[in-house]
């Protein structure tokens, strides 16, 4: 069962009288689950195929097969109310029996199969563009609103500079297990850090800000019309990065791009139809990569539309979608939140529920209501597990904790950034991207002027990823009058 708005309302505020959604698990980022409920309902006809022979073996009176044509539903007992009364014709009904046995076969056969092909759509690509009608007014459920431009320009550069420091920061922890990470770090997590992680610079952040820089671009293009297709547009990109990384930092290649956009890297013709590139990748597709690059999306006039569009071009999983608009839609609220009262936990209502539509009705949707209500506390997330940690669902529910958290702090500064980020990165698994998200969350709330300024001075590329986050900000400005 879906959770209604009012459920959702008391989950994110942490009401323990809600009760708790039961959902049947499901693998989170295999794809491939989907195809079994098929194979348990094909079975059935088979079984009514395997029944009606059954009163042949016995009819050793056998005038049991003249009835079954007039009656095909309730076999059984017409046979039973006519083999008394006449038993003597015993030849010709064995002969009818043996000529009925085929027709009944083929006709249970074609019946069930086109029931299932209509209950059930496979296709991932189907389903998005038949979403249905969402009532957008929630976004602004509980919000109250002071939209300042000065305030959100430093929100906006506070989210970018907050996912770079908690990329760099989580970086240390990047896929060691939870039960690993103690013993790696005895003396706690610190930034800045002496060494490299990965092959990456000492202190430097990951492709996934690399990414989010990318779709910067993307929208400084849009914004001044040089990309009439902004999918393509990405695409190209992307796939000019991995040839060459930044060439301005230094870069000759790029760097440790995660799975699945190497996977669709592979495809010949990414460049010109990125979005059936991602489609026709092979191997499970709902990991993080497209939410964190997402943040650029929460500042533009249409938020929802544009995370859609930038997580289709690499991540063809519904779930990645859904993770995508709802982080996005969470952030426009904050940037437009008033500062001069709490944080209100209403804000991540309408968010939820519109990213909620993007997964189909049924065990993928009430495992993600699941996951993104069930995070009162950090450990039911499961980031440190050894098993999927980069799905994206884990890292969505990661944002949402972070807000719970913000929402509940006593005091919102550069050191309840520092305590969030920490406390996340000592979790293990995908650190870099849980943390990411995170920085982005309290970056908003804090503005780039809250952000603690110790650790931004250790970016190694700190004044060029300043440059590229005030260009799209003077680029996306002027769309700002239509959110």
């Amino acid at each position: 069962m879906d959770l209604s708005d009012a459920d959702l309302d008391a989950l994110i505020n942490g009401a323990d009288a809600v009760p708790k959604l039961e959902v049947a698990t499901e693998p989170g980022p295999e794809v491939a689950t989907e195809p079994q409920p098929e194979v348990a309902t094909k079975p059935e006809p088979q079984q009514e195929v395997a029944t009606e022979p059954q009163p042949e073996p016995e009819p050793q009176p056998e005038p049991e097969p003249q009835p079954k044509p007039k009656a095909e539903p309730e076999p059984k007992p017409e046979a039973v109310a006519e083999s008394e009364p006449k038993p003597e014709a015993v030849a010709e009904p064995e002969l009818e029996t043996r000529l009925e046995v085929p027709e009944p076969e083929p006709q249970p056969e074609p019946e069930p199969q086109p029931e299932l092909k209509v209950a059930e759509p496979e296709p991932e690509p189907e389903v998005r563009p038949t979403i249905p009608a969402i009532d957008r007014t929630l976004i602004n459920v509980g919000a109250r609103y002071c939209f300042d431009l000065a305030l959100a320009r430093g929100r906006a550069h506070g989210a970018f500079i907050g996912a770079a420091l908690g990329d760099a920061v989580g970086l240390q922890t990047e896929s060691c297990p939870i039960e690993m990470v103690e013993g790696r770090f005895p003396n706690g997590i610190n930034y800045p850090y002496n060494g490299t992680y990965k092959g990456y610079p000492q202190g430097d952040w990951t492709d996934a800000t690399d990414f989010t820089v990318l779709v910067m671009r993307m929208f400084r293009m849009r914004f001044e019309g040089k990309a009439e297709q902004p999918s393509i547009e990405l695409a190209k990109l992307i796939n000019r990065w991995n040839k060459n990384g930044f060439a301005e930092l230094g870069d000759t290649n790029g760097f440790n791009a995660e799975g699945v956009v190497n996977r669709v890297l592979t495809d010949t013709e990414f460049t010109t139809d990125p979005v059936g590139s991602a489609r026709a990748v092979k191997g499970p597709k709902a990991d993080n990569g497209s939410l964190i690059r997402s943040l650029a999306c929460a500042f533009t006039a249409s938020p929802e539309r544009w995370a859609v569009n930038c997580s289709d071009v690499t991540h063809a999983d519904e779930r990645c979608t859904a993770s995508a608009v709802t982080f996005t839609l969470l952030l426009n609220q904050l940037i437009k939140w008033d500062s001069t009262a709490p944080i209100d936990a209403k804000l991540a209502i309408g968010p939820m529920s519109v990213g909620r539509e993007y997964v189909r009705a049924g065990p993928r949707r009430r495992e993600f209501l699941q996951k993104m209500t069930n995070s009162t506390r950090l450990s039911n997330l499961g980031l440190g597990e050894r098993d999927q940690q980069s799905y994206v669902v884990k890292t969505l529910s990661c944002a949402l904790w972070t807000f719970r958290r913000a929402v509940r702090a006593k005091s919102l500064d550069a050191s309840f950034f520092k305590e969030i980020i920490l406390e996340i990165a000592a979790q293990g698994g995908d650190a870099s991207a849980n943390c990411s998200v995170a920085g982005a969350i309290l970056g908003t709330i804090l503005g780039r002027a809250g952000l603690p300024e110790d650790w931004v001075s250790e970016l190694p590329n700190k004044n060029w990823l300043e440059g590229e986050i005030n260009a799209f900000l003077v680029a996306a400005e002027p769309t700002w009058e239509l959110s």
